[in-house]
This record gives C-alpha cells, structure tokens and sequence, in this order.
C-alpha cells in the first residue's frame, strides 16, 4: 500500500459500509503529488500567530516539492515520506518573520459510503524559543465540510512548539523540538456525497523570532478491505494501515478477539465472513477509527472454448490451429483449468493498384492522396481480402495576380481597375486558373499660393515666381504641383532712451545696447535696436529720535509723534532723491518711589524708582539704581534717559515706635509637672512660642498655662495696631520636688460615684511604683506597677469581701535617691 507524505504524512483511506462490497473508486488527481506538481492542491500564505493566510499563491521556499534521498538538517529523517512514492510537501522553512503557510486538497466523498477516514503521517520541526503557548511556532491539521464551511469534528489537531510534546525528540545544539514521521486520522463518517476541504498550516513564532516547519503526504492507494480467497489456502493474512498505537482485530459480532497487531492471519473460513478492526492512534494525534473487511470463499473452476481465427490474429496468445490446455489461477486465488480448440483460416492474397486523378474527381469513393486498405471477406470462412490502393490526387493550379498601374498604363491588355479570372491547362491536364486583381491607380494635380519672408526658401524656391513640378504621389503616379510664391522683405528701427533706475523700457531695466526681433505687418522679421541709458534715483535713510513736546521737519511739515516720514526731490537728470526720516518721540518719564507711607522702628523700605538709564538721589548718589531707608524723612530722586528727557518722583516715610511687649508671671519655685500660668502685655496680638522661634506658635493669645516637665524657653512676639512686632523671653526650670502621698482608709465600691476606688492621692511623678493588697489571710488580691491605677475593691472578676484589707505601696520619685515605702489598712465597705 502506497502512503500519502505529509511533512505532516497523510494516508488516505476508504473506510467501507459494513454492508457493502468492495466498490471500484477512482483516486482524486495528483493528491500524492506524483505528477511532480503542484497541481488540484490551492496554497496560500499569511502570518502568524494565530495562523491567518489571506493571500493565495503557490511561493517558492515556502510551499516545497520534496524528492530524492536527502534528510531533514535538524531530525536527520526523511525529506520524503518512507513507501510515500517520488515526492512529499513542505510547508514553511528556517526563516524567521512571523511567516505562515498553508496547502489545501478539496476530496468528494462518494454517496453512499458512510463510513470514511483519512489516515495521514507527519513530521514537524519548531524552534522552542519557550513563549507563551499562543506565540510559539506551531503545525495545524483542520477539515471542513465545504457544503456547509463548519469544521468536521474529531478532525482538527494543533501541534505546538514546547516541551512534553508526545514522541518529540530535542536537537539541544539547536534548540529545535522535531518529530519523524507519524501517523493519525480524520474521520469523515456520516459525509457520504459531501466535499470536505482538507487543511495543512504550519507557522512560525509571533514575535518573529523563530521558525516552524512540516512536511506533508498523502497516498492515492485506497485501502482494500473485502476479498475474495480460494477455499484451498489454509490460511488468510489481513494488514492494517500502519503508523497507530494498537490494532485489535474482531469476529462479525464484536464478541470474539481473533488478533491484535497491524498484521494477523487466520485460518481460511469455510464460508463468506466478515472481520472488524479498531484502530486506536497514540494520544493526541487522531481519533479511534473501525474498518470492516468482507472474506468471499471460492472454488477451483473448469472451462472449455471453441475458437475460430484468421491469420495472422492470435487467441490468448495462440496462432497455430490446435487444442491448448492452460491451468490458471482465479480471482479468489484458486486452480482455473482451461481447455481451448482453436482453428486458425488462412488470409487471402493482397491486390495493389496505383491511380491518379484530378482534384475534384474520385476514385474507388476516395479523393484525397493516400494510401487506402480495404477489406473483403470470404464467403466461406469470413476471412479478409485486401486491396492496397496508392491514390495520388493532382491539384488543380491557382495563380493570383495583385497589380497596381498608374494611367494610362495596361496589365494583361486591361487598363481599368477590377478582378479578371482566365482558365487553363497545366501540364498534367487540369485546371490551372488565373486571377488578377487590377488597381489603376489617377495622376493628382495641385496648385499652392504661398507668402514667405525673405532668407526663407520653399520647396527649393526663395524669389517671387510661379514654379511647377513634376512629383510622386502616395499612389506612385505622376503628382503635378503650381506653386504661386510670393516674397516678403525684413524690416529694421532704432530707439535711443533714458529712464530712471527701478523703472523699465520695453521690458529693460538697466543700461546697455538690446537687439530684438518682432514680426512685421508680413509677418516677417522686424528687426528692432535699443540703446537704453538708467539714471540713479538717491535713497537716504535718517533716525531721529525727539522728547515728547518737541518737533522735528520731515514729510514736509514740523512733526511731534513717532512715524516714518518721506520727502521726495528731482535731481538734475530729472529721477527722485527720496529722504526717509524715521521719527522716535520718546514718552515722559514716570519714576515712581510709591506711596507717602510709615514703617515699624528698626524696620527697612527699599525705594525703586523703575529702569531708566540715568539716575540723581536727594543726596547726590548718581550709582545706584535703588536704596534702603530706615529712618522717617522726605526722599526723591531725578531720572533722565539717554536723549535728556527727564523726570522725578517724592516720598514720605514715617516710624513708629515698637510696642512695649512682656510676660507677666509670679515668682515661685516650680516642681516636675507642676502647672503654671503665663500673661502677656504691651500689644495687640501674641504668639508664644517653646524652645524654637521659628516654628509653629505653640499657643496664641494673652495668657496660657500649662505643665512643666522638662528646662522650657518661653519667646512671646506681640504686634499692635500698626502691624510692629517686638518680643519677650523667659526660661522656666523645675526643682528636685517629690511631694507628698497619702491613700484613703476605707472607700465603698458600690457604683453611687463617690469613694468607689482605693488609690494613692499626690502629685508627685514617679520613676518607680508598686502597690499590693492582701486580704487578712495574706492572701494577694490586687497587685499595680503604675501610680496612676486604681483598685475598684473586685477579686478574679468577682465583689471582694466586705472587711478590712492590708496594703504596701513601694515608690520612687525621678529627682529622689531613696524608695518611699507607706503600709496600712483600708476597709472595703459597700
């Protein structure tokens, strides 16, 4: 059995109906591509990921007709698929670019058979540039049904580039995943009379990086499931296509394994039997696919021919007249015994005859040359007679005259246009006919009235005249020309002018001699000489600039305001002379100190008058451009600018006083935490600030109070009314001062507000405290390490009892050296 290559293999293969015989089916044209061509098959490209191929076109490198002995560079198989005849396909190659190729067979499914498949073998080799899986290169097998363009299930497969493919081997040098040819399926069941478009697409990598490739054939052999065997043969052996993972072979019920592997043989079974075989591909490459195989028994078989012939004719490959004996073998493999009685007549004698003829006649029914065999048989046997006739046909001549003549000229005595026809005898006694198509061509006359200029000449003529000549016409007859020529003479003038630059003159702007030639009222050349003299026009350009109030002459009047202004005069060779005045009237001076205003004692107002360029202070400074005042006073300055426009300005400044700013407080020795109250006085507004000027006010207002805990720097800034500030300080410490502690001798935690918690009353800060209380078994029942803790007279979550309890406090003040230690009773009452 022939297979289909692929790179991806493809097998086709004829499933049969149970229920039918082997039927006769003729194999689709150049599907294995044995015809060394491309033909029946459509090839398109595209890109991919996914694989899109837009584009129709058979394109070399990429679309491949594989042959010869040669193996892949990077798998070392086969570059022709193994029992796959001449040629396999190649889809793709080792370039890279996001490129996609794809190749298409259309395969009609006869009506009728229902249970159909296509088996096909591959191979792939694809780059592993280890990708997301929807970018890597990749090999695609899809059927569609083209009568209604959905895709046929069980009959798509994807393969992609990766690791763990099944049965792939890896090329590390190359870092290329490769399969050899292998086999899978499509099952096309239930297709019966519909076209299905079988679809190969391989494709490289989406980033362009890498390359995918296959390789593709398909088998034209069809797989032959029903035979016919001789009863005589002991044994019958049946093969499987080959290239899947197991085979298992059945009785006509499916109830009886009776072999397993691609081939088996049985014994010959005594009557017609039917043989089922499942097919089940390595995973992932195909479906589970059922043939069914028809065993018909046959017998030895007998037979006798009679068998007349004539000479020199054969019968199954006999010529002598005898009885032949021949022992053959059957369609089922079985003895054929033929007996054959063959009489053989012997052929009657050949007559010959030569003949010739005329073209038109006949002879013996032919009239063309030939050599003419013709059969006769024998009345008693039927064997033939042959007459050989050599007919040679004689050709009646045809000669054709196509003549021109001019008047008054003759041809063949005729002197008018027209189609004359003679006939004649050639030498051998037929027609010979003569046709002559006559053209006779007139004389033409022509008379031409014509001006030219002088220097000028016309069909060799240059002097007024009347000239006639004897020409050829397009014809070839005599053409007779009158030419009538008059002649024209060339006309001449001269100018001499003067002009002013920027003007022109016939189109001429500068000095100089130009020469030009026009056409006169002949219409021929008048030749026209200019000498031409430019006079210069003067141009001055003047900048004047003025203060605003004063004027200035220009465009013929006293101007005051900025403009450009023009004043034309005529020199002697009567051009202008243009005077162009561009006036600058420059505006008054505005310096500006500000507004008459006061500033806070101490304080400073910088006085800025604007940019000018000269400046001239109260006090004679003619450096600076600005200056700082501290103190009250009347201040002005004069400015100018560089064509003497000048201006000035005054000021008045006044000083207020700083307010008188102070922190009131009482003189006292202050122990750690202890609060104290501060006043402020001498402003309007205050801001107290702690430790740091610069920050955030710690508190606004005119007093505060607060904690001491730690060496506190005290800064008040106090405005007034006129926006001045001025500030005071104090520094605040505290003195090593524990204080005293002392604790109730009963409370009564019964919830009315009042004595509900045993606690120590000071306002000392301790560095160290524990406090215990032991019920009067000496058994502990509260138990604090924080001073500020009290004990609200419960046990475990539970009223204590009602009775007299006995407490040790232990403490320690940050400034003191020694534990205070205080003990006694408490009585818990409710």
């Amino acid at each position: 059995m022939k297979l289909i290559r692929l790179h991806l293999m493809l097998l086709v293969v004829l499933l049969i109906s149970e229920k039918a015989f082997t039927q006769s089916l003729l194999c689709p044209p150049n599907i294995d591509f044995e015809n060394g061509s491309y033909g029946y098959w459509k090839f398109y490209v595209g890109s991919c990921c996914p694989i899109v191929t837009p584009t129709p076109g058979q394109i070399a490198g990429r679309h491949t007709l594989t042959s010869g002995s040669g193996v892949d560079f990077y798998g070392g198989f086969p570059i022709v698929a193994p029992n796959g005849g001449l040629y396999s396909l190649k889809l793709g190659n080792n370039g890279t670019g996001a490129q996609a190729e794809r190749a298409e067979y259309f395969v009609h499914i006869p009506a009728g058979v229902n249970n159909y498949s296509l088996i096909y073998n591959f191979a792939v080799v694809f780059e592993d540039p280890g990708h997301a899986p929807s970018e890597q290169p990749r090999f695609e097998v899809s059927v569609f049904d083209s009568t209604t363009g959905l895709l046929v299930p069980c009959a798509q497969y994807t393969y992609v580039s990766g690791s763990g493919l099944p049965g792939f081997t890896y090329n590390s040098a190359y870092a290329v995943w490769w399969r050899g040819w292998s086999t899978a399926s499509l099952d096309l069941s239930g297709l019966a009379g519909h076209t299905i478009r079988v679809s190969f697409a391989s494709g490289d990598c989406k980033l362009s990086g890498h390359f995918g490739y296959g390789y593709v054939d398909l088998a034209c052999s069809l797989f032959q499931i029903s035979s016919v065997v001789c009863n005589a043969m002991p044994t019958q052996t049946f093969n499987a296509p080959p290239g899947f993972m197991t085979y298992q072979w059945y009785d006509s019920t499916y109830t009886t394994i009776v072999g397993i592997g691609q081939t088996i043989t049985v014994p010959t079974p005594a009557q017609n039997t039917v043989y089922h075989v499942i097919l089940t591909p390595f995973t992932g490459f195909g479906c589970t696919d059922t043939l069914t195989s028809i065993v018909t028994i046959a017998n030895a078989t007998t037979s006798v021919l009679y068998q007349t012939i004539c000479a020199p004719d054969s019968f199954l490959g006999h010529s002598v007249s005898g009885i032949y004996l021949d022992t053959l073998m059957n369609v089922a493999g079985c003895d054929s015994v033929r007996t054959l009685n063959l009489t053989v007549i012997p052929k009657i004698d050949t007559t010959y005859i030569t003949q010739s003829i005329c073209a038109g006649d006949s002879f013996l029914g032919y009239h063309l040359s030939g050599i003419y065999l013709d059969s006769f048989s024998s009345v008693t046997y039927g064997c033939d007679s042959i007459r050989k006739l050599n007919l040679h046909v004689i050709q009646n001549s045809q000669t054709v005259f196509n003549t021109v003549i001019c008047e008054p000229d003759s041809f063949m005595g005729h002197t008018v246009s027209g189609i004359y026809i003679d006939s004649l005898h050639n030498i051998a006694g037929c027609d010979s006919i003569v046709t002559l198509h006559l053209d006779v061509r007139n004389r033409t006359y022509e008379t031409i009235n014509q001006s030219i200029c002088e220097t000028d000449t016309l069909y060799g003529h240059y002097n007024t005249g009347v000239y006639i000549d004897t020409l050829t016409n397009v014809a070839g007859c005599d053409s007779f020309r009158t030419l009538n020529l008059f002649v024209y003479p060339i006309t001449y003038s001269t100018i001499h002018k003067s002009i002013c630059d920027s003007t022109s003159y016939l189109g001429y702007s500068a000095s100089g001699t130009y020469i030009d030639t026009l056409i006169n009222s002949y219409g021929c050349d008048s030749v026209r000489t200019l000498f031409l003299t430019v006079n210069a026009v003067y141009y001055t350009d003047t900048l004047v600039k003025i203060c605003r109030g004063n004027t200035y002459y220009a465009g013929g009047a006293m101007q005051s305001t900025d403009g450009i202004y023009v004043d034309t005069l005529i020199t002697g060779d009567g051009c202008d002379s243009v005077i162009k005045t561009t006036l600058v009237v420059r505006d008054i001076l505005f310096p500006d100190l500000g507004n008459d205003t006061s500033i806070c004692a101490g304080d400073t107002i910088l006085l800025f008058p604007g940019q000018f360029n000269y400046y001239w202070w109260w006090d004679g400074d003619q450096i600076h451009d600005r200056r700082a005042i501290t103190d009250s006073g009347k201040y002005y300055i004069t400015v100018n600018d560089d064509m003497k426009c000048f201006a000035s300005d005054t000021i008045q400044i006044s000083t207020y006083p700083l307010p008188d700013v102070r922190i009131i407080h009482s003189i006292r020795d202050i122990c750690r935490s202890d609060t104290i109250n501060l006043y402020a006085d001498g402003a309007l507004t205050y801001a107290w600030y702690f430790n740091d000027y610069f920050n955030t006010p710690r508190f606004t207002g005119d007093s505060i109070n607060f904690a001491v805990n730690t060496q506190t720097k005290i800064t008040l800034i106090g405005t007034d009314q006129y926006d001045c500030s001025n500030s005071d300080e104090l520094n605040l410490f505290y003195v090593p001062c524990c204080g005293t502690i002392s604790v109730p001798n009963a409370f009564s935690p019964n919830g009315d507000g009042t004595n509900d918690e045993f606690h120590v009353i000071t306002n000392a800060v301790f560095e160290e405290f524990q406090m215990n209380i032991y019920d009067r078994w000496g058994g502990l029942v509260y138990q604090t390490k924080n001073g500020k803790d009290k004990w609200d007279g419960t046990y475990k979550g539970r009223a204590a009892d009602v009775g007299s309890y006995f407490y040790l406090i232990r403490a320690k003040c940050f400034e003191a050296k020694n534990n205070q230690f205080l003990k006694g009773d408490v009585l818990l009452i409710r």
